[in-house]
């Protein structure tokens, strides 16, 4: 019997190819699977000493910290953990409840004598858990980057703080949770003078975020860093006229 070998070969690559994007979707399939699952943390009694940030970016927001200032942060942890103590009075809105109670008896938040005795921390569920970004449906956007987080489905958390102390201004609010340019939009009205500023973590890489500088000016920022999830931090300021381009703003379509 003659073996026609060519035609083997041919066989044998196209097999290959078939078979080696069969493996890759099926290891996209588990990571996904694994990274979308859920988008609560599991609290285990292990806050960080440090922030989940570059050391770099943690530079940047401590350079405005001390004793004589309040500040807000939306996104809790180990950023709770290292910056409170370096502050006057600090606020924290935290999405996910289950780790938010974690972090308020690891911490001892608010219990004289602690030292986070200053610390106030809001455990808010957003109107949407888990966001669209973190479900298997819209993983493929997730991926790419072109899934954004809308008001309406952050509304409760976004707004918390004024919700809950609404006549407290800040002089630092750090950004570092769900809805970051939403967040950052809503601070405008709560900053206490017109050098507070604003800082918005993972600027690096998220294009959506820069919207917000409709408002304000960047004062600094890094332009590297070793964090995954995109990484780079953003200190910024209000314009002077942001109230003005406030009320004539058109927002993007994904805004709301």
């Amino acid at each position: 019997m003659k073996v026609n070998y060519k035609r083997v070969v041919q066989s044998v690559k196209k097999n290959y190819v078939l078979y080696g994007c069969l493996a890759s979707l099926l290891l996209l399939f588990l990571y996904l699977a694994q990274n979308t699952k859920d988008s609560t943390l599991a609290f285990r009694g292990s806050i960080p000493a440090k922030p989940w940030m570059d050391p770099r970016e943690v530079a940047v927001v401590q350079q405005y910290l001390d004793k004589s200032k309040t500040m807000l942060e939306y996104g809790s942890g180990g950023s709770t953990r290292y910056y409170a103590p370096k502050t006057g009075r600090y606020v924290s809105i935290e999405s996910d409840v289950e780790w938010c109670n974690g972090v308020k008896r690891e911490l001892n938040i608010g219990k004289a004598g602690s030292d986070y005795e200053h610390v106030s921390m809001i455990c808010q569920k957003p109107e949407v858990d888990p966001l669209p970004c973190k479900t298997f449906v819209n993983s493929w956007d997730w991926l790419f980057g072109r899934c954004y987080t809308k008001l309406s489905e952050v509304n409760r958390y976004v707004t918390a703080p004024s919700t809950f102390f609404p006549d407290l201004r800040y002089d630092v609010v750090l950004v570092d949770g769900r809805g970051r340019p939403q967040c950052a939009v809503e601070a405008l009205p709560l900053l206490k003078t017109d050098t507070s500023v604003v800082l918005i973590h993972d600027w690096l890489n998220r294009d959506q975020y820069h919207v917000v500088l409709n408002f304000f000016d960047i004062v600094d920022q890094t332009t590297e860093s070793n964090q995954s999830g995109g990484g780079g931090i953003v200190s910024l300021r209000p314009k002077s006229n942001w109230r003005e381009i406030y009320r004539t703003w058109d927002p993007p379509s994904w805004w709301n």
